[in-house]
């Protein structure tokens, strides 16, 4: 495994590093930090194998579209009637008019921020968003469409990211199909039917989903939780599969940790991008998961598609800072020429 000099690396952090405030992850008495960073993974399960009662062809999930939220305020429920977001949302697949509800709910001061990730568009597959709670909007509401159906979807409501007191570091939720009411098509498929007056939001258990499978999970993981390196994000494949990066240490000031990759092409030239934030968006048939605030390029891979990184932080450097990392490899068998590893994300304790 080839390594880089410790102080190179430690010269190269050094840059990245600035003075930022820590008041908003100062912790609150209760032991709880003000804000907690998640990702949230969606793995959809959906198939011919799971549902086969009249399974469609194209089967897919819309963007992933929700909100943070206190608990006078909620954007769907079991028993409710749809909102108009929710109906557009669960018939058309639109984020538009629920991230409008939402918003509407953030001016009034009972949402925290809306959540938007990406869709699945053949299932099974797997989207992703990321998105801040805090102890004023704590509980978390996400929904996606089923498609092609008439206004199915899945979904959390009101799940509480907060736990004894503090935020918990990973949840995962098994999906089951709920009805909006606000179409009666029978199938899939079925014509548009529109039900007037609406039925309440319900839990469907009849044909096709009688089988009580499930359809995918919603998984949400803390991304800053102190001193732990947490993979986040997908990762992209090569001539090896999809490389891996994982961290061992401290982020404490001036203590050493490393970086490791493995699983790359071998003596090939990777990059490093180091963020001090999530990003997850699209990039050469993958998803680029830090915010590129520092790319450190040409890192040489060894004869095993391994490269180790030594490092340290300098000193001065507060707690509660965010770093992400990711590491993309030249690779000819790669979909675009680059295949990266998941992202690792740690926070400074």
């Amino acid at each position: 495994m080839r390594a880089l000099p410790t102080v190179v690396a430690a010269l190269l952090l050094s840059v990245l590093v600035s003075p930022v405030t820590a008041a908003a992850l100062a912790p609150r008495p209760d032991g709880a930090t003000a804000s907690a960073s998640y990702q949230l993974d969606f793995e959809a399960t959906w198939s011919a194998a799971t549902h086969p009662v009249g399974f469609p062809p194209a089967p897919h999930f819309s963007p992933l579209v929700g909100g943070t939220h206190d608990a006078s305020s909620g954007f769907w429920a079991p028993g409710a009637l749809a909102t108009t977001g929710i109906e557009q949302m669960a018939e058309l697949g639109s984020t538009s008019a629920l991230s409008n509800e939402v918003n509407a709910a953030v001016n009034t001061g009972s949402a925290g921020q809306v959540i938007l990730g990406g869709g699945v568009g053949l299932s099974p597959g797997g989207a992703t968003a990321s998105f801040t709670a805090t102890l004023d909007h704590p509980l978390v509401s996400v929904v996606t469409m089923i498609a092609p159906s008439p206004d199915w979807f899945l979904g959390v409501s009101g799940l509480s990211l907060l736990d004894g007191g503090d935020w918990v570091d990973s949840v995962s939720v098994d999906l089951f199909a709920w009805d909006a009411g606000t179409d009666s098509g029978a199938n899939y498929t079925s014509p548009d039917q529109d039900t007037d007056p609406a039925n309440p939001i319900t839990l469907l258990t009849s044909s096709p989903f009688d089988n009580g499978t499930k359809l995918g999970t919603f998984t949400f993981t803390r991304t800053d939780t102190p001193g732990v390196f947490t993979e986040i994000g997908p990762g992209l494949a090569g001539t090896h599969g999809v490389p891996t990066l994982s961290g061992t240490g401290t982020l404490v000031a001036l203590a050493p940790f490393t970086l490791d990759l493995s699983g790359a092409l071998e003596n090939s030239s990777t990059a490093l991008v180091v963020g001090f934030s999530v990003a997850s968006v699209p990039f050469k048939g993958g998803t680029l998961v830090p915010v590129p605030d520092l790319v450190l390029a040409g890192l040489p891979t060894d004869g095993s598609g391994a490269l180790s990184l030594p490092a340290a932080l300098p000193a001065g450097v507060p707690a509660g800072v965010s770093l992400v990392f990711q590491s993309w490899t030249t690779d000819g068998a790669a979909v675009k020429g680059l295949s990266a590893t998941q992202g690792l994300c740690a926070v400074t304790p």
